[in-house]
Order: C-alpha cells, then structure tokens, then sequence
C-alpha cells in the first residue's frame, strides 16, 4: 500500500511538470504579449505615417517592391571601376519609389572613401532597377524612400 501511494505521488508529479512544460508555461506567454505588444506598436507606427514636406513616406503600409530579380539585375549590370579595383565595401544608395513606380533622386547616403567612381557605379546601376510597384498607404500609391546598399566584394 505504502509503495502504491508513493507511486500515485510521483506519477501525479511527472504528469504535472510535464503539463507545465506545455503551452501553458508562462515564460512563453509573456514572450508572445511582449512580440504582440511590439507588433502592435509597429502598426501604428507605420498606420499612422506622415510624409515629409516633399510628399515623401519613409514607410508604409505596404513597402515598394522591385518587379524582377534586383540581386541578378545588380550582379549583371555591376562593372568594377579599374581604377579603383583595390577597394571593398558598400555604397548605400537612396532614392524615391514614385506613384507611378518610377524612381527618382538617385543618391548616394554612403559612399565608399576614396573611391568616388565606385559611388557613381552605385548610381548608375539603381538607375537601371526601372520596373516597382509603388508602395501603398491607405488603399492609395504614395512616394516612399528607398535605401540600398550596392556591395562591391571580390567572388
């Protein structure tokens, strides 16, 4: 008798911190409110966006996307400047995704120092990405700002 009270006890245990290894555990509940609550914050963040006094989003509900492959289109049409082919690194270009998914104000954020032909590469090749879709906010196209960066590395 006194082993099978013993036995309930510990058969009782397991299945109870076995059930407290499950959904239930409350470490993996705050993490989901936390993630939600961060969720949340960004919607309205990004539901609430305001354009600059150009008309232009930093964000929006829906970011612009490249129609095509921009990786193949980049790697394709990217010539090394000669002059400057000791030089590693990015360029980072921005740039605005129009209403009509055109881009416009090609420029350079970041350039790579001492190396000014591989900023003018950078350029060069953005300006040959011409197929977006406009980003959207509210149901409507709108003008958003696009950032990349143009890796210049040796294969």
């Amino acid at each position: 008798m006194k082993h099978l009270s013993i036995f309930l006890i510990v058969i009782f245990s397991v299945t109870n911190f076995v059930s407290a290894q499950g959904n239930n555990n409350p470490h993996d509940t705050l993490e989901l409110t936390k993630r939600q609550h961060r969720q949340h914050l960004k919607n309205d963040i990004v539901k609430n966006a305001k354009p600059d006094s150009n008309g232009v989003y930093p964000f929006t509900e829906q970011m612009p996307h490249y129609n095509g492959n921009m990786n193949k289109v980049i790697r394709d049409s990217l010539n090394w400047p000669p002059q400057e082919d000791m030089f590693v690194g990015s360029v980072y270009i921005t740039f605005i995704v129009e209403m009509d998914g055109t881009i416009s104000n090609i420029k350079v954020l970041r350039g790579i120092r001492g190396a000014p032909l591989m900023d003018k590469e950078a350029i060069r090749v953005v300006s040959l990405l011409k197929s977006w879709t406009p980003g959207m906010q509210n149901g409507k196209p709108v003008r958003v700002r696009y950032n990349l960066p143009i890796r210049f590395k040796r294969q």
